[in-house]
């Protein structure tokens, strides 16, 4: 792979982005039966089923004076009452609706600088299409709404760059693997022959030259809403390159810049969704959990612990040691390949053997990861020189 390196002043580019963006009558017990007036009353006399003056006549649906008449459907003083649309005991009454689920924000983003950044939030509103359509590609809907896909690929390519044409077409043919794996394929037009930033419709005409109408949504770096972003973010520095972003935090967890070799973006996308990736089985986190960024790395001292990249963030641990020191880390290479290197630094310990050693010296941050978005338990080791 030919790296070219190319370092230009962008002229600002203006780009407008557009957003798509039971009612209950009175209950009565009507009696039926007409009283004669004339009629000589018997206050006493139990053969009348209507006599008032009998308060506990259990014949009389109407009679006021029975509490708990469970013969009287309107009887208030029935909590059972199924016609009581207040009932709290009826499975059918009436619910309060639950409240709206909080709305989804987008993960805090700062430099876009390798494995471990968050991405920024980028909006590309009119984004292409195969075939050429446009639509609104926001990677804020993709974070919180897209349910089909792990991560997304982004495939980094320049005009001027000779061996992007035959790189874009053997990405072309791993397009429908690397979707069906979880990943959602992004072709990104960095600069144009002239070294501009080029727009959506610019980037479709350029790598539709190459692959045709093949999988894969086609962006220029200069059709976002934050034109040049990733031209002069340090993720990349040659092309043609990618790096792969998994959904659930929006992270980088694979970046072709950080590798000796061509990535293999179908693997790492089956390792962020579950499906492969080098391993992972059994895998178990290490007691400083969350721990899966410098600034909120723990303190560690001298002594081993067992941990594992389990998922496609990285683990990072806060030497304070004074003086120098040395970090191991063994594990099982065939069931996941972990790599390690000091944050900041040159630092940094990637073989294909089942251990990795970094030695440093003073108040430093590890940070461990899995090459490729490999998964994989390990013991971790400092030792105080």
């Amino acid at each position: 792979m030919t790296r070219t390196t190319h370092l230009v002043l962008l002229a600002p580019l203006l780009v407008t982005a557009c957003r798509n963006d039971v009612l209950l009558g009175d209950a009565h017990d009507n009696d039926p039966r007409e009283h004669d007036e004339g009629a000589p009353s018997d206050p006493a006399d139990p053969s009348d089923p209507a006599d008032p003056s009998d308060p506990a006549d259990p014949s009389d649906p109407a009679d006021p004076s029975d509490p708990a008449d469970p013969s009287d459907p309107s009887d208030p003083s029935d909590p059972s009452d199924p016609s009581d649309p207040s009932d709290p005991s009826d499975p059918s009454d009436p619910q309060d609706p639950p409240d709206d689920p909080p709305p989804c924000s987008y993960p805090s983003a700062g430099s876009l600088n390798g494995t471990g950044s968050v991405m920024p939030r980028l909006v590309w509103s009119d984004a292409r299409r195969p075939d050429g359509s446009t639509f609104s590609f926001d990677l804020q809907e993709f974070h919180c709404e897209d349910t089909e896909h792990d991560a997304v690929v982004f495939i980094l390519s320049a005009e001027w760059c000779g061996n992007c044409p035959s790189y874009l077409q053997d990405i072309a043919q791993e397009a429908a693997a690397i979707e069906a794996a979880g990943g959602l394929l992004v072709f990104l037009d960095l600069q144009t022959s002239s070294y501009d930033a080029p727009s959506n419709a610019r980037a479709h005409q350029y790598i539709g030259g190459y692959i045709g109408n093949g999988e894969g949504i086609r962006v220029g770096d200069g059709g976002s809403d934050h034109p040049g972003l990733i031209y002069n973010s340090s993720i990349w520095s040659a092309v043609p390159g990618g790096f792969v972003v998994e959904r659930a935090g929006m992270t980088v967890v694979a970046n072709q810049e950080e590798s000796s070799s061509v990535l293999d973006y179908v693997s790492i996308v089956q390792g962020i969704g579950g499906g492969g990736g080098g391993g992972g089985g059994g895998c178990a986190e290490d007691p400083y959990e969350p721990n899966n960024s410098a600034t909120g790395a723990p303190v560690v001292q001298p002594g081993s612990f067992s941990g594992g990249v389990c998922d496609s963030q990285s683990d990072y641990f806060r030497v304070n040691t004074a003086g120098a020191w040395r970090v191991d880390v063994d594990f099982s290479h065939s069931a996941g390949d972990i790599d390690m290197e000091v944050v900041g630094t040159t630092v940094r310990s990637d073989s294909a053997d089942d251990d990795e050693s970094v030695s440093h010296s003073g108040a430093a941050t590890v940070r461990v990861f899995g090459w490729n978005g490999a998964h994989n338990s390990y013991t971790f080791t400092l030792t105080a020189q």
